[in-house]
């Protein structure tokens, strides 16, 4: 395998459709051998450049609920139930809003459930936006950072910059979402609902989000972060539909990726299934990285997405890491790893990426099978 570039070099490569002196392999890991998970972003990041793969460095925004906003938090015990419900109601200017959700093995106190996040969809009993009414209090909810928060993250953006320097790695301003969180507010089926029964209702949230959404990215890109990631997994057609996709998403998707553009970064977008019938919105959007593409779960057909992206827009993944690395054997990581590189290499424009992270239990014997026909290919 030649290697002539820096691991920066050769993803902006890449990107840019350009040829890297070997195809990138990325990885996203939560894998519980350290130092392959999240506990040590520095650590991981040496070890997995000293396999020979490319690695980025994530920085996160700040945000927070707005001052004005008071928050109680209780638990309450249902009889003869084995969870219990847990509440917080948060008390803004424009009125009161309440979420409530169940406990379980992975959340057992208020404190664990914040606005955003996975567990809102999965354990949800009251969501916070059910209707117009509960917007006014929204707007509060989604806070910007204060001049404290904001001088913490300057900071340690300037060490990240630092690191990444050193290291000769790219700086991706992480998970900024707009689809994701409607979703994480609403629930997956009452958004669904909403889009036929309410959409200006809809249009009405989706811009209270986006205006947070924005100023995220606006603190992200003063960093000169080299990369906008954008998190998609909730704005998949399972969820949205086509037509809504386009309806809702589209237009603000298209005005985020021309403020990325303009300060000159990149605009990867995170979709990892249900992609095959965007695949035009997406050149339409100005998509600069497909982050995801999987030809198992996701049900990708690579040859078709060669077809459509290739010499247009870099093709992130390829393969799949759940199925394939963590319940398949060696050769058949083997095989995905071909797969992927001869249908989606030729041309440029290819990273390879087990879709969408290596996870605890996932057998070492078949990431090294990875490693070993990618480096025979690359």
């Amino acid at each position: 395998m030649k290697t002539a570039m820096t691991s920066r070099e050769r993803l902006s490569a890449a990107m840019a459709l350009e040829e890297p002196d070997h195809v990138p392999l990325w990885c996203l890991w939560s894998y519980d051998q350290d130092p392959y998970n999240r506990k040590d972003e520095r650590a991981r990041i040496r070890a997995t450049q000293a396999l020979g793969m490319d690695d980025t460095l994530w920085l996160h925004a700040p945000w927070r609920l707005s001052p004005e906003v008071e928050v109680s938090a209780w638990v309450e015990q249902v009889p003869g139930a084995d969870y219990a419900l847990m509440h917080k109601h948060y008390e803004t200017p424009s009125g009161a809003a309440d979420h409530t959700l169940r406990s379980s093995e992975y959340l057992s106190r208020p404190e664990d459930f914040g606005i955003v996040g996975d567990l809102n969809m999965s354990h949800g009993i009251k969501f916070l936006v059910e209707g117009r009414q509960d917007l006014a209090a929204l707007r509060y909810l989604l806070g910007d950072p204060d001049a404290e928060q904001l001088a913490q993250f300057r900071e340690q953006a300037r060490a990240y910059r630092r690191f990444a320097a050193e290291q000769q790695i790219l700086l991706e301003g992480a998970y900024v979402s707009l689809g994701d969180t409607a979703t994480w507010l609403m629930g997956p089926e009452n958004l669904i609902y909403a889009f036929q029964d309410a959409p200006t209702f809809v249009e009405e949230l989706l811009e209270i989000i986006w205006r947070w959404h924005a100023r995220q990215i606006e603190i992200l890109l003063d960093e000169k972060v080299d990369i906008i990631l954008h998190r998609g997994w909730y704005e998949l057609p399972d969820f949205w539909g086509v037509a809504p996709y386009r309806r809702f998403l589209k237009p603000l998707l298209k005005k985020e990726a021309a403020m990325v553009h303009q300060a000159g970064a990149k605009f990867s977008y995170i979709m990892t299934k249900g992609i095959m019938p965007l695949l035009d919105d997406f050149l339409d959007i100005g998509i600069d990285v497909l982050w995801g593409p999987d030809p198992v779960q996701g049900e990708a057909d690579l040859p078709a997405l060669k077809a459509k992206l290739g010499g247009r827009m870099c093709i992130w993944g390829g393969m799949n890491a759940i199925l394939t690395l963590g319940e398949g054997t060696p050769a058949q990581a083997q095989q995905a790893v071909e797969e992927a590189i001869t249908t989606l290499a030729p041309g440029n424009g290819f990273v390879l990426f087990p879709v969408d992270q290596i996870v605890a239990g996932t057998p070492w014997e078949n990431i090294e099978a990875m490693l070993k026909r990618w480096r025979e290919l690359a």
